[in-house]
Parts: C-alpha cells; structure tokens; sequence
C-alpha cells in the first residue's frame, strides 16, 4: 500500500532537486549563449569599423593621386612677375608627414557666372586635429583661383581645408626625375636649384593611417599628364 502511494506522489510533477537542476543548466546556457552572441556582436563591430578605415583611406589616397595626375606648370609670365610664379609644384619633405602644393587643371565650378576656371591651386597637408591635437589629419585645401603667390608665403594660399582622413601616421611622397632617373623626395619649381621648368614624371605616395588592428599603409603611383610646362604665350 505504502509504495503504490509513492508512486502515485511521484508521478504527478518533478522533485524540487530535479527543477533546480534544470534552472541551472538552463541558466549556464543563457550565459555561453549570451557571451558567444556578445562576442560576435563586437567582433562584427570591430570587422565593420576595420573596413571603414580601409576605405577611407583608399578614398584619400585616390583623391591625391587624381589631383596631382592633373598638375601642371605654365611657361608664360607676366612682366615683373618672374620672381612669384602663377604655377607651381612644390612637394617637400618634412618627416614622417609630407606636404605638396601645386596647380591643376581639375577644379570644378558650382556656381554659374562665377570668376572661377578649371585651374585652381592645391594643398596636402597634415595637421592636429582640432578637438584632439594627439591625432593628426590628412587636410586638402583648393583655391578657386590661381593667382601670384610669393614661393615663400605658398602654406598661406588661400582656400577652404576639407579633412581627408583623420588618424594620421605618415605621409610620404617621391618623385621621379626622368632626367637624372632617379626617385628624389623633394621638388620645388619655385626654387633656381630645384626643378623650375618641369615636373616629375612620375609621383609615389604613401599613406599611413591608425586603425583598431594597427596601422594601415596604403601605396599608389600616379603619372601627371602634362609634366613639361605649356606655353600659350604668342610666338
């Protein structure tokens, strides 16, 4: 009578021992569950975050290449202005972060009637970024027009900066000299002893950048179309 009446007891739900069990394992689930998802989660961000700056990177390093691609330098002055050249091609060495400035034919006009041409002068350049000076910013500024410049005064071009990429690390370029073929890391057109009636045939730049993995390098060579000057004076 006894173990007829254990069984009926027994066979109508589970013991407190048996639940508690169950919670746990159930609980020790939810939490590998959790943290699996977790990881991955941060994983994905990290991936996401990693390929953001490897296109943004790529995205400044393709702007630069398709600016200089579009230098050029003109043989014709004006009168009294030989000593402050209207075109130029400055690109100097200045440790582990570069600057170049010079003259294009890639500006574009957005508003109608406005005394701008396709010509316009260009600047690259690395700065601290204003709300944190520990990073450094890839800065381009463009002109809307070219104009006589003393080649001592050309960082002060006038122009509106747009940040290119933020982060920084390096910022080197080199230069091809067809004639002495070799790669130099510096040419000035505005200097006697540089290159004042050409440029370089070919240009190399490298771009480093910080990122979450470590730094990223980027490498491009670009070619300028028209490396010898144009003359459009009368003959």
């Amino acid at each position: 009578m006894m173990k007829n009446r254990r069984l009926v007891q027994t066979a109508g739900g589970f013991a407190l021992l048996q639940l508690m069990i169950a919670m746990a394992i159930l609980s020790g689930i939810c939490v590998l569950t959790f943290a699996a998802v977790q990881q991955i989660s941060k994983g994905k961000k990290q991936q996401e975050a990693s390929a953001d700056r490897y296109q943004t990177g790529r995205n400044a390093l393709s702007r630069m290449v398709s600016d200089i691609s579009m230098a050029y330098l003109s043989a014709g002055q004006l009168p009294g202005k030989e000593s402050a050249p209207r075109t130029f091609f400055d690109g100097i060495r200045k440790g582990p972060t570069d600057e170049i400035r010079f003259t294009y034919f890639g500006h574009l006009r957005f508003y109608e009637d406005s005394p701008e041409s396709d010509t316009a002068a260009v600047s690259y350049f690395v700065k601290p970024d204003a709300d944190d000076s520990r990073k450094l910013n890839l800065i381009r500024r463009e002109s809307r027009r070219i104009q006589y410049i003393d080649p001592a005064a050309l960082d002060s071009i006038p122009g509106q900066n747009e940040v290119l990429c933020e982060d920084v690390t390096k910022l080197e370029l080199w230069y091809y000299d067809p004639v002495s073929k070799k790669w130099v890391d510096t040419w000035r057109t505005t200097q006697v002893d540089g290159f004042p009636t050409r440029l370089p045939s070919r240009v190399v730049v490298k771009l480093g950048i910080a990122s979450a993995q470590g730094e990223l390098f980027f490498f491009s060579e670009t070619q300028p179309v028209m490396f010898q000057p144009v003359d459009n004076s009368p003959k």
